[in-house]
């Protein structure tokens, strides 16, 4: 579990570095001895803008991470990416949807005033961007989690299988046919362990992190600076405590003819007190 959390701080840190864009960008205060963050992946294969603007693609993948020093514990919570909320300003939609009406920071906004909770930090990453680090650490082995074909891709489940990017993005993207999208959330998850792990073997020092990461800035959007990272790193560098897993749980309706996850009030309300818990709201 421990070495969870570390991999956890360590793909935040080292977007963050490799977002020179964002580099020395504003230092943002943490919520007392807690911190929250919002990591998003974004799909932009099909003609979308820049990650981080208005008008780029849906987020695939929406995990709401805290990290407290008085419980000596994280949580990370997998949102649904069909989950029915109101998007400030734009009436109700599904939560992947707020990042092309507003960027990462409606995103944001959207997931505070849904789950009553203040976010310090976001990091964006376009899913594109772990197919670039795959391909250039070599590739990334995984045993499937379920079998069925995909773009030309068969999977297997039990049995290992080095991917290339391509072929790994194919493995999280299907939906339709093993396990719906918690299914899908669940690999993705697989898959960002799998990618977290391949980083600490293959990126040995600091230049090389930077070298990689640098050449993934247009894939990357965070509100983290300088000030603050080193700050976060200084902080959860001696954690040495566990990290627990929790999934906002629904049933898929149509509503006007649209399918939406509608989140149990119960789970919804559990989820809320949690972090709040976490974080001394």
């Amino acid at each position: 579990m421990k070495q969870r959390l570390k991999k956890i701080i360590l793909m935040i840190t080292l977007l963050s570095v490799g977002g020179v864009l964002n580099l020395f960008g504003p230092s943002v205060s943490a919520s007392g001895d807690a911190s929250t963050f919002l990591i998003m992946g974004v799909d932009t294969a099909d003609n979308i803008d820049t990650v981080g603007n208005e008008g780029a693609g849906r987020t695939d993948v929406m995990l709401l991470v805290t990290i407290s020093d008085t419980s000596n514990r994280a949580t990370v919570t997998s949102i649904p990416r069909d989950s029915y909320v109101e998007v400030p300003g734009h009436g109700t939609h599904k939560v992947n949807a707020a990042y092309p009406l507003g960027g990462s920071e409606l995103s944001v906004q959207t997931v505070e005033q849904w789950l009553d909770i203040k976010i310090d930090y976001y990091v964006t990453v376009d899913m594109v961007a772990f197919r670039k680090v795959i391909d250039t650490l070599g590739g990334v082995t995984i045993t499937p989690l379920a079998t069925f074909e995909l773009d030309g891709y068969a999977f297997e489940e039990g049995v290992p299988v080095t991917m290339d990017g391509e072929m790994a993005l194919a493995y999280v993207r299907e939906r339709n046919n093993s396990g719906g999208d918690y299914g899908r959330q669940e690999r993705q998850r697989q898959l960002m362990s799998a990618v977290f792990d391949l980083v600490r073997e293959e990126v040995t020092g600091v230049t090389q992190a930077i070298g990689l990461f640098q050449s993934l800035s247009e894939d990357l959007d965070t509100n983290l600076g300088l000030i603050s990272l080193t700050r976060l790193f200084a902080s959860y560098h001696d954690f040495n405590g566990e990290i627990e897993f929790h999934q906002l749980q629904g049933e898929g309706q149509y509503i006007d003819g649209v399918y939406f996850d509608v989140i149990d009030p119960t789970s919804l309300e559990e989820i809320k007190q949690l972090i709040k818990a976490e974080t001394g709201e």
